[in-house]
């Protein structure tokens, strides 16, 4: 019976591990695609033309805007996080617990970008972990990538517009 039940335990072990690993696997490119066509993408333009288009995942409630992009290794190009006010506040960014660089758009309730923050390291795990803002009251912040605003020209005064399906 004891050699049973071993081979019960080990057996139920294994399968777990096994899960557990299909689980913590980091999405095809297939699954990838898959979820962008799920997500909301924002665009932002120029007197009417076209700068730059990213897929965003939504930061409407305080809980998504506390967590924001915490703990994430990895934010592919043409991606990023937008958080949606319920009304133009003093919005104050910061980057604790973050593992990547990131810029920062500031936008306000017409949709006009109004300041910017480029390069924004993460936070050191001890010590100081200084906020950044717009100075200014906002509706909208896009986190994305470091090094986005330079690589698409993204300007104060670009508008955003947001775009629900594909």
């Amino acid at each position: 019976m004891d050699g049973k039940r071993r081979l019960i335990v080990g057996a139920l072990v294994l399968l777990v591990a096994v899960a557990g690993g299909l689980l913590l696997r980091p999405p095809t490119r297939s699954q990838e695609a898959e979820m962008d066509q799920s997500l909301p993408r924002v665009e932002f333009r120029r007197d009417g033309e076209l700068v730059a288009s990213f897929t965003v995942e939504l930061a409407t409630t305080p809980e998504q805007q506390v967590r924001g992009l915490m703990e994430r290794e990895h934010l592919p190009e043409g991606h990023g996080m937008l958080f949606i006010y319920p009304a133009a506040h003093n919005a104050m960014m910061w980057m604790k617990n973050m593992r990547i660089s990131l810029d920062f758009l500031f936008v306000d309730g017409r949709g006009t970008v109004v300041h910017m923050i480029e390069d924004v390291p993460p936070c050191p795990s001890e010590g100081e972990c200084p906020s950044f803002g717009a100075g200014q009251p906002v509706r909208y912040v896009l986190e994305v990538p470091a090094g986005t605003v330079a690589r698409y020209g993204l300007q104060i005064g670009d508008v955003m517009r947001t775009v629900i399906g594909q």
